[in-house]
């Protein structure tokens, strides 16, 4: 599945009005549960993977870019998305500067190796330069 098959009109949002990395955390895990494959997980569930994942190290990469990602075995099977944010804000990215674009990624705990492979293609379409701009047109 390619990352364009793997993205759902549900796990979309973009401009919205979030002010710190919990909000996010909390808006991605709504829009991870709104996706029809993430029907049986409950948001403060999935929000809870996705902090426990960032407590481990952040997962914002440089340039304005994050992928929060997590696993359940109760997902049925890759939810893919993204959200932008009016502002940016401070995510703990590796460069320093904060956040306004982040791809987010929740996966069956036993297809690992597919996980990796999306975060990987993620990574290189984020890349991409004025990916922010081209998103919000």
């Amino acid at each position: 599945m390619s990352l364009e098959q793997s993205l759902h009109p549900s796990s979309i949002a973009l401009g919205e009005s979030l002010g710190s990395a919990d909000e996010v955390l909390e808006r991605v895990a709504e829009l991870i549960v709104s996706n029809p494959l993430a029907s049986s997980l409950g948001q403060s569930e999935v929000a809870r993977l996705l902090r426990e994942r960032e407590e481990l190290s952040s997962t914002g990469l440089s340039s304005g870019i994050a992928i929060p990602h997590c696993a359940s075995d109760k997902v049925a099977d890759f939810v893919v998305g993204v959200l932008t944010v009016e502002r940016p804000i401070d995510f703990r990215s590796i460069d320093g500067k904060p956040t306004d674009l982040f791809f987010f990624v929740m996966g069956p705990r036993e297809a690992r190796n597919r996980h990796i492979k999306l975060l990987s293609a993620i990574s290189k379409f984020a890349a991409q330069g004025d990916l922010l701009e081209q998103l919000s047109t």
